[in-house]
């Protein structure tokens, strides 16, 4: 098993830092290695990712100097609380209403270098609107449906394999396929380009 993810959770909300604590800390692949309000976080922490709660409304909300120098992973309210957690430079925005489930992948995937957004979130976190329609797209089977969601975990091509029992040559060819039915060059892309179109949602 690969070492745990360093994590720093930010929040201004004490009652929010201790429910975030207490589902990451039921956690073995996350290790929390701080957490504090947004004006106390301590700038030379390293960590692999920030958890950064903007609570419900973003009005309220401190923004960490750490933000946009690392991987960081923002839950949002509204989609006022998107747009700001993108222009303070976060790679990830989801909803605040998580299970422990989504939000651990949510971090690996952010630490991984993707891009993760909520599907219902995609158009104003990302800045634009969605670049594919899930019509206009050839669909996807259900083992590549599969391969991708695990895609957006940030697997390897053999981590996919031994995750479906399948071979590596197996999980390449879906990838190959994932990627040329969403138009994309990169994994990466896929992703980004499947939460557009409302084919993967953490």
């Amino acid at each position: 098993m690969p070492a745990p993810l360093d994590v720093l959770v930010v929040s201004d909300d004490p009652l929010a830092r201790g429910g975030l604590l207490a589902l990451l800390g039921a956690d073995p692949t996350v290790t929390v290695l701080a957490a504090s309000g947004t004006d106390d976080v301590d700038p030379t922490v390293i960590v692999d990712v920030i958890l950064w709660d903007l609570g419900p409304s973003p009005d309220q909300a401190g923004e960490p100097e750490t933000v946009g120098a690392r991987p960081t992973l923002a839950l949002v309210g509204d989609p006022a609380g998107a747009r700001t957690a993108r222009s303070a430079g976060a790679t990830g925005i989801l909803g605040r209403a998580l299970d422990q489930e989504k939000l651990v992948a949510g971090l690996h995937a952010v630490a991984a270098g993707l891009v993760v957004v909520t599907s219902e979130l995609a158009d104003v976190a990302l800045g634009e609107q969605r670049e594919v329609d899930d019509a206009g797209l050839e669909p996807l089977t259900g083992r590549e449906q599969e391969v991708l969601a695990l895609l957006a975990e940030g697997l390897a091509n053999r981590d996919v394999a031994l995750a479906l029992a399948i071979s590596e040559s197996t999980a390449k060819f879906h990838v190959r396929s994932i990627l040329s039915k969403l138009g994309a060059a990169t994994r990466t892309e896929a992703v980004v380009r499947a939460m557009r179109a409302g084919l993967l949602e953490l």
